[in-house]
């Protein structure tokens, strides 16, 4: 089917309100623990071992979004491994399901008083893990037609405020809420989704500090990390191998890296 379009005809004006989205009736209700949504297609992969993502501060149903994006991201992992069409179909579906509910989901407000630290850093992560996992998916397809360009970088910008909030939230007795493999896979997601911007300096900077913090010491290390959350190896090794490159450059330009 083609469209023509004409001066006298103006463009339909299309709705930026998504459809109201009901979690329970796509089986997104509160599990204890996360659970994988994609668990009756295949076994999860046991390397690299699942993260306790609820005790990094991860609330649900986020961090079982976020085990199922992890999961599904290991069932296939060769272009040889492909599952039949059928498969194919339900996992598409699915997926689309959960990143229509990521795209729903009103902003988390976190609790302003200080009597509440630990919910409100708790909703500070989730709603910075909700732009880091719509990235991961999204980002290696950016100018591919339709070209989501637009709002890869609107939720780039997004991810930057929440950790922006998250940063300027943890107090020096707390560090551990930054330097865990949870905060630093958000960084390292939003710093390949901002390649050829400048935007990758800021995330840039902020890697380098937690990468000391962490002592990790070379690329096997980082990788290790990182693919500890969301991890596609055909997809995403060459982008985190360049991203290494930079923050072993920039850590020894200010003396933090040997």
């Amino acid at each position: 089917m083609f469209t023509i379009n004409s001066p006298h005809i103006p463009f339909p004006v299309l709705d930026p309100v998504l459809p109201p989205f009901f979690p329970s009736d796509h089986n997104l209700t509160l599990q204890s623990p996360p659970i994988s949504h994609f668990s009756d297609i295949g076994p999860p992969s046991p390397t690299p071992p699942p993260l306790d993502l609820t005790s990094l501060g991860l609330l649900e149903p986020m961090a079982s979004i976020m085990a199922s994006v992890q999961h599904v991201s290991q069932l296939v992992p060769r272009h040889d491994a492909y599952p039949t069409a059928e498969t194919s179909s339900v996992v598409l579906a699915r997926m689309c399901t959960l990143l229509s509910h990521l795209l729903s989901l009103s902003p988390i407000i976190p609790p302003d008083s200080d009597e509440h630290e630990r919910e409100r850093i708790q909703a500070i992560v989730t709603e910075s893990a909700r732009h880091a996992i719509l990235l991961h998916v999204f980002t290696p397809w950016r100018g591919l037609p339709p070209d989501g360009t637009v709002a890869i970088n609107c939720i780039l910008h997004q991810l930057m405020v929440s950790l922006k909030t998250l940063s300027n939230t943890t107090v020096a007795k707390e560090k551990e809420v930054m330097n865990n493999v949870l905060v630093l896979w958000m960084f390292a997601v939003g710093a390949v989704a901002a390649t050829g911007m400048p935007e990758r300096e800021w995330f840039v900077a902020h890697l380098v500090e937690m990468v000391v913090e962490m002592r990790i010491e070379g690329w096997l290390e980082w990788k290790g990390a990182v693919s500890r959350c969301i991890w596609h190896e055909r997809l995403y090794v060459r982008a985190y191998e360049a991203l290494w490159g930079e923050i072993e450059v920039r850590g020894r330009e200010i003396g933090e890296l040997e």
